[in-house]
């Protein structure tokens, strides 16, 4: 890497940093409240990384979800929740850093790909997009980015072995290493050790095949679904007819059902992403889209870049990454239709379009792969033969730079507003915290906040396996389970 790549990331990461910088006094929220409620009353390191690593399978509060495993998503939760315990703000600068790992390596990735200002456009615009933020600012889910972190280290590694012909073999170790690791963070990385071999598959040289190749590549898939069906029988004991309840329609249903869903999917997103002055934020448990201020002047620069990217692209494709089969553009194609495919099925189908306004964070993941696709389909051969190539570079550049100069704001102020609202219930964490260290050695504690204590208030949506149907928890009863009494607290706060 040059120096070059280090000054131009230092400087993405600096405009990200203060970006972002407001989120670092957030508060736990929706499913994270859920989370540190069940996790409560475990304070060792083996309860909280190991023993709750199949959460969604043993969780008592909002229980669902039993078919899914991520293993190494809920052990990187419960290291943050042992090392971190209720300093959110270590949870919250956590999130800033994988964002910043992912985007230097997409920027890693791209200048692999070609080296060009193009890159540090495209990886800045992410870098500030204001739609996909939900994904680094809200702590429940920063396991994500953790996956984005090893697919991105497995891309550049197979990039480099196909299309620079750098076939080491500790390529190949890494390309494996981290394909397990997205596997046990995200299932959507089995996808993406198939995808992988086809492309290993369809691009090296005969002579220089190897059992290595699907060895290493598909392995990571069989240690998943071993892995995944041991915990499913061995360790819960869940039993075949519960296995069975859980797939719901038929593969073929939901592929065929599945394509136009995943179409549209695509397209809110890139909707979400191209045209930021569109829509709007509210602030509720989850950041939710809304649609406001239609064909404002904004929308006439997110116009223009759509037509630039599409002449572009159109005008300078690379008739190998294009036509010739699984080239690397075709390789992040598959991979963008394969995600999509699985959110649209996953989640879009069974709970309706407004999921994709409620869970902004999906879009992330399809915005790192995007650019990646268009850098890798343009021919800069017949890009730099084009007479006019600079004022198209200057113009596709200042309008994404208008855009990021917008989104940059944006994402300021939501999260500078997410802030401000969350103070009462940070200072009152705080309160609590500091009450429970000076008293940790006089025995069992116990306190009582009212519902009407600023800072506190009804999670109506939390519920747990076993109350009362008319149970309802406040926020602190939910982050203090054990400690909150009603009854007869040793501490109250009035």
């Amino acid at each position: 890497m040059t120096k070059w790549y280090w000054l131009g990331y230092g400087i993405i990461a600096l405009i990200c940093s203060i970006c972002y910088y407001p989120s670092l006094f957030h508060m736990p929220r929706a499913d994270h409240t859920a989370y540190l409620a069940e996790v409560a009353q475990k304070n060792d390191f083996f309860s909280l990384a190991i023993g709750m690593s199949d959460l969604p399978r043993i969780r008592l509060f909002i229980p669902g979800d039993q078919a899914l495993f991520r293993p190494l998503l809920f052990f990187f939760q419960g290291v943050e929740k042992y090392f971190f315990g209720y300093q959110f703000i270590f949870w919250q600068m956590t999130g800033i850093i994988l964002h910043l790992l992912v985007l230097g390596l997409l920027l890693k990735l791209l200048l692999n790909i070609r080296q060009g200002l193009l890159a540090f456009v495209l990886t800045g615009f992410l870098a500030v997009s204001f739609v996909p933020m939900e994904m680094v600012i809200w702590q429940q889910i920063n396991g994500y980015l953790l996956f984005l972190v090893f697919v991105f280290v497995a891309l550049d590694q197979a990039y480099s072995y196909i299309n620079r012909n750098d076939m080491k073999f500790r390529r190949l170790i890494i390309i494996h290493v981290a394909l397990l690791a997205a596997c046990l963070t995200y299932e959507v990385g089995s996808m993406l050790c198939f995808l992988l071999w086809i492309y290993f598959r369809m691009n090296v040289p005969e002579k220089n095949r190897t059992w290595l190749h699907p060895a290493l590549l598909l392995s990571p898939v069989l240690f998943y679904m071993l892995l995944n069906a041991w915990d499913w029988f061995c360790v819960r004991h869940m039993g075949l007819p519960h296995a069975m309840a859980v797939s719901g329609k038929g593969i073929g249903e939901l592929l065929s059902s599945g394509m136009f869903a995943t179409a549209v999917t695509q397209a809110c997103w890139l909707l979400f992403g191209i045209f930021p002055g569109q829509f709007g934020l509210i602030l509720e448990e989850r950041t939710t889209l809304s649609v406001y201020r239609v064909f404002q002047a904004l929308n006439v620069v997110s116009l223009a870049v759509v037509i630039l990217f599409c002449f572009t692209f159109i005008r300078f494709k690379s008739r190998v990454s294009l036509f010739r089969k699984w080239s690397f553009g075709a390789l992040i194609f598959w991979i963008i239709v394969a995600y999509s495919q699985t959110v649209a099925i996953g989640r879009v189908m069974p709970r309706g379009w407004g999921v994709l306004t409620l869970n902004l964070y999906y879009s992330y993941i399809y915005w790192a792969f995007l650019p990646v696709f268009v850098y890798a389909c343009i021919d800069p051969d017949r890009l730099n033969a084009f007479a006019y190539r600079r004022w198209l570079k200057g113009i596709v550049c200042v309008c994404l730079g208008i855009l990021m100069a917008v989104n940059a704001f944006r994402v300021y102020k939501v999260n500078y507003d997410r802030a401000v609202l969350s103070k009462n219930s940070r200072m009152l964490v705080q309160s609590i915290e500091q009450l429970r260290k000076a008293h940790s050695r006089d025995g069992k504690f116990s306190f009582y906040v009212p519902e009407s204590f600023p800072g506190n208030y009804e999670v109506s949506w939390l519920s747990k396996t076993g109350d009362p149907a008319d149970k309802r928890y406040t926020f602190i009863e939910a982050l203090y389970q054990g400690s909150f009494d009603k009854v007869s607290p040793r501490f109250s706060v009035r």
